[in-house]
This record gives structure tokens, C-alpha cells and sequence, in this order.
């Protein structure tokens, strides 16, 4: 959506009961929702503060990894959209390898807790 007016939970209601995937994005000019209404997340990163041509720097892109690990959703899609000076690429490769990093610990806690559960 381009307008704030949209995020409401009239919204999300009606994108979940159709499985429309709301767009969580990135921009100056809109909130940042963190908030899923289909079995994936759709992310969008503009550039913040300056749309197009913000290099998000390390503590940003470990900050959405973080956040994006604790979506409830099956699949995760992204597109850097910060390209006026080339730094989507980079952007991209460096969520990407903070992801992994995320996805190794929640795999690694998962297994120490399914050691301590009784089995079935």
C-alpha cells in the first residue's frame, strides 16, 4: 500500500481471509508493520531514511533479520528496491548470510529442546 491510511485491521482481515499477502516495507514514508496474512512474508526495502539510495548499514540489516526470524510464515520474499547507487545487492547478501546465521540458532535450539521432551 502507498498510504498509511491502509494498515488498518479492517485491512489485514480482509487480506487474510482472500490469502493476500500484505507487503511489509521499508520506506520514509510509512510505518514499518511487521504483520503477515498469508503463510509467507513479502518485504520491500526502499531505502530509509532517503528512498532509493540508503546503504542500510549492518546493525539495520541484523535488526530486519531479527525481525523477520520471528515471523510466523513458511516463506520469506524480499526485494532491496534501494538501487540508486547500487546497494541492494550488497544489502541483500549480507540479510541473507545474518539469516542464516538466525536460522542455524533457531534450528540448534529447536533440537535441544526436542532432546528435552519426552518422547511420544
Amino acid at each position: 500500500f502507498r498510504h498509511a491510511s491502509w494498515f488498518t485491521p479492517e485491512t489485514y482481515i480482509l487480506l487474510e481471509r482472500y490469502q493476500i499477502g500484505l507487503c511489509i516495507i521499508s520506506s520514509p514514508a510509512l510505518p514499518v508493520v511487521m504483520k503477515t496474512t498469508t503463510s509467507f512474508a513479502y518485504l520491500r526495502w526502499h531505502g530509509n531514511p532517503v528512498l532509493y539510495a540508503t546503504n542500510y548499514s549492518s546493525k539495520d540489516i541484523t535488526a530486519w533479520a531479527a525481525r523477520i526470524s520471528r515471523l510466523p510464515v513458511d516463506d520469506v520474499y524480499g526485494y532491496f528496491n534501494n538501487d540508486a547507487f547500487a546497494y541492494a545487492p550488497n544489502n541483500c547478501l549480507e540479510l541473507n548470510a545474518v539469516l542464516k546465521q538466525h536460522t542455524q540458532r533457531d534450528v540448534v535450539k529447536n533440537q535441544e529442546r526436542n532432546k528435552k521432551s519426552p518422547a511420544s
